[in-house]
């Protein structure tokens, strides 16, 4: 017992010289221990009345679809997270991009596929904007502006696309003209264009009436308490680490 007994008033130490090595310190960190455990007994509550409910529902049945709400709300959350930051790094709303890539979920193109096409796309413009790069001459065929182009967001530049490259007759050229501003998935990406922008409008309006466009104010949400979750699980990281050196054997 005075082993153990010693060795938890080590592991308080430990930490608290993590977090600061004084005495505040060490007040926060009880703090932060007692709000632990007061948000763990409101869990265990919560958990014993979503027990019940799912008894009094219907039991096992009932359970198992709980958990699998569970993992498409964990799901739900990666994907708007993930949404949020390729937004950023596209310069696009997360609304459109959400009702783009729904519409390319419905050709068939996967969501990072999708996203890397968009990003090519992006990178092409500027170069051509510049007069530099392959893309330039698939531009000029398609007869489209460049300098008009550039200044367009990335939703209105695929649109665009998806009706001037929508509108060349030979399937060669045209899958041809979709690799050269959407390299290697240009082809895949003729899918998701085929109907032109009217096409693209009315998976927008689909994806709206599904509840799948997201705000970036919401997107934000997610993506600070992902990061909040992150940050916890790293707290539990570093104790346990402390745990595990101070039993180690010398």
């Amino acid at each position: 017992m005075a082993t153990i007994g010693k060795l938890v008033i080590n592991v308080g130490m430990d930490v608290a010289d993590m977090i600061g090595a004084s005495e505040k310190a060490e007040k926060s960190f009880k703090s932060m221990v007692k709000g632990m455990e007061r948000d763990a007994r409101s869990m265990r509550r919560d958990l014993n009345d979503l027990g019940d409910s799912f008894v009094t529902m219907g039991g096992y049945a009932t359970a198992a679809a709980g958990v699998a709400l569970v993992a498409v709300v964990k799901q739900s959350f990666d994907t708007i997270d993930a949404l949020g930051k390729t937004s950023d790094a596209l310069g696009i709303s997360t609304e459109k991009l959400s009702q783009l890539q729904f519409a390319a979920s419905l050709a068939g193109v996967d969501t990072e596929k999708f996203n890397g096409s968009m990003f090519t796309m992006t990178k092409n413009v500027a170069d051509a904007s510049m007069g530099v790069g392959k893309a330039q001459l698939a531009f000029k065929e398609l007869g489209i502006d460049v300098n008009a182009l550039i200044g367009m967001s990335p939703d209105e530049q695929f649109a665009l696309m998806a009706d001037e490259i929508g509108s060349i007759e030979n399937p060669a050229i045209r899958a041809q003209v979709a690799m050269k501003i959407f390299g290697s998935s240009g082809a895949e990406m003729l899918a998701v264009m085929k109907d032109g922008s009217a096409g693209l409008a009315s998976a927008a309006e689909e994806a709206d009436a599904l509840g799948l466009a997201i705000s970036r104010v919401d997107a934000a949400k997610i993506e600070q308490a992902n990061d909040a979750m992150q940050s916890a699980g790293s707290v539990f990281s570093g104790v346990g680490n402390t745990i595990a050196i101070t039993l180690a054997p010398m």
